[in-house]
């Protein structure tokens, strides 16, 4: 199989991210499908599980709204065909009718799939106060 070098795998993945952050801002079904594991696991800052298809919903049916989400300190680590990525998220947004401003902690998983590309597997988030 042929590699690519580890910084465009890295950027692979940063650029990956932001489609993400793009995805929930505007809700985009198709490139959360594309992004994320069938079996992709979130554990939100409350310790709550969520699965694929209930975090897809909740963005869909806008029980969460995204108004913006900024990227801060990201930091990737390669391992053959798995990566992890840290950083911090600042989220502003509303569930429901309440609204946050919040900075998280995140560790994001990805996996290198048999058909060449990467999905996030999993997702834990955790929040901070001193941002």
């Amino acid at each position: 199989m042929n590699q690519l070098p580890e910084n465009d795998e890295k950027n692979i993945l940063l650029e990956m991210e932001q489609v993400r952050i793009g995805a929930y801002l505007d809700f985009n079904r198709q490139a959360l499908e594309e992004l994320l594991a069938s079996d992709y696991d979130y554990i939100n800052s409350n310790g709550k599980f969520v699965a694929r298809e209930q975090l897809i919903s909740a963005l869909e049916n806008r029980e969460v709204v995204f108004r913006s989400i900024d990227l801060d300190e990201a930091r990737i680590r390669i391992y053959e065909n798995a990566a992890v990525m840290t950083g911090r998220l600042h989220e502003v947004g509303k569930t429901g009718s309440e609204p946050f401003d919040e900075w998280f902690r995140f560790t994001r998983v990805f996996i290198k799939q048999a058909d060449g590309n990467w999905r996030s597997v999993a997702y834990h988030s955790t929040k901070i106060s001193d941002a």
